[in-house]
């Protein structure tokens, strides 16, 4: 038995690809509400100008969201692989709990501070 077989790899793509949609969703959900929150307290063009901004954070939580595929491949590899489902839901909840959170504090430091757009 391999360490890293064609099965695992499926497995992981097929679950992970699916949640992307779920985290991303869950990511969009957040940062409307608080913008459409804070609208008054944000004009229109100052969020527009941060559009640059946001679309590269949108990147890097992507790009964040891609080490779930190492756990999940070396957990399948393990014997903890009869617990894989319940593995692959927690780390999906425990990140998308922690980009929330990292969202919400980088909404409201570029709400309040000044914002992510040119020459800010």
């Amino acid at each position: 038995m391999a360490f890293l077989e064609r099965d695992h790899i499926r497995s992981a793509v097929r679950f992970w690809e699916f949640a992307r949609i779920l985290y991303n969703l869950a990511l969009l959900t957040l940062v409307m509400i608080l913008l459409f929150a804070n609208l008054g307290a944000v004009e229109w063009g100052v969020i527009v100008g941060w559009a640059p901004g946001m679309f590269m954070l949108a990147i890097v939580a992507n790009v964040l969201f891609c080490a779930a595929y190492p756990l999940d491949l070396i957990a399948q590899a393990t014997p903890l692989n009869a617990y894989i489902t319940p593995i692959r839901w927690t780390l999906l909840v425990l990140g998308t709990l922690q980009a929330i959170a990292l969202a919400v504090v980088l909404l409201f430091g570029m709400t309040f501070a000044g914002g992510l757009g040119p020459g800010d």
